[in-house]
């Protein structure tokens, strides 16, 4: 440990000059995990973490002054503890800055969709979750899923197909480990749309119409019948009024 510190430290003095021979310029911001920078530890790929910064010193190896074996000796490591901390020696390692050392990511939250869905009874519906992690990017993870009341829905524990049953309510959730998320579903069943109503009414009132029309009819015919029973009974009456007089004509 000694000599990695003094051959370190031999770098510290040695780096502010133009030994490197490189610029500042530093990568674009990458998260890496210490698994990440534990899997290159040869020296044909060397990462190295001083104070939360992750460098790649694949190059550096054959320049640094005390010998390849010191800067190998590191590799895949955090050598935060026996690096130098010097500004000069850290400003003139930036242009081997690939990333930062970033927490593991992990499932902190799971996205139910669609939200509050209506399904009408018989129907189908597919939910999905989707699942993130602490900084809200997307992660793998398995979910199981399950209905508050199956009287009223059911759901696929493994695809997420809901499937009403009765009018209700019911909440869906999708769970992996400890982390859910969750949605109401309500389930209704069908009523009759506004024009099957007036398709009914309209044969109420056809109906209706022929009743009316039936009745006109019945009147017509009896006024009918009621007028010749008239004419007869005029008819009938001249007749007998004629017979009188030839008969008093007569005598």
């Amino acid at each position: 440990m000694k000599k990695i510190m003094k051959s370190l430290g031999l770098l510290s003095l040695m780096i502010g000059v133009s030994v490197l021979g490189f610029g500042s310029n530093f990568a674009q911001a990458v998260n890496y995990t210490a698994s990440d920078v534990a899997a290159h530890n040869t020296q044909a790929s060397c990462w190295v973490i001083i104070d939360n910064t992750v460098y790649d010193l694949t190059n550096f190896i054959p320049l640094h002054p005390g010998g390849p074996a010191i800067i190998i000796s590191i590799c895949g490591m955090d050598a935060s503890s026996v690096f130098p901390h010097s500004a000069n020696t850290l400003n003139a390692l930036s242009s081997y800055v690939i990333g930062t050392l970033g927490a593991t990511p992990v499932l902190t939250t799971i996205n139910v969709t669609p939200t509050t869905p209506s399904v009408v009874v018989g129907n189908t519906q597919q939910m999905v979750a989707t699942t993130l992690d602490q900084n809200g990017a997307a992660i793998a993870a398995t979910v199981v899923w399950t209905s508050s009341n199956p009287a009223i829905g059911t759901i696929n524990s493994t695809t997420g197909l809901f499937t009403a049953v009765s009018a209700g309510s019911t909440t869906l959730t999708a769970t992996s480990g400890s982390v859910t998320g969750a949605t109401v579903a309500t389930v209704s069943v069908v009523t009759p749309t506004p024009t099957d109503h007036h398709e009914d009414n309209d044969d109420e009132d056809e109906d209706s119409d022929k009743e009316d029309h039936d009745d006109e009819d019945r009147d017509r015919n009896r006024s009918n019948r009621s007028e010749r029973k008239t004419k007869e009974n005029v008819g009938e009456h001249r007749n007998n009024n004629q017979h009188k007089n030839r008969r008093g004509h007569n005598d």
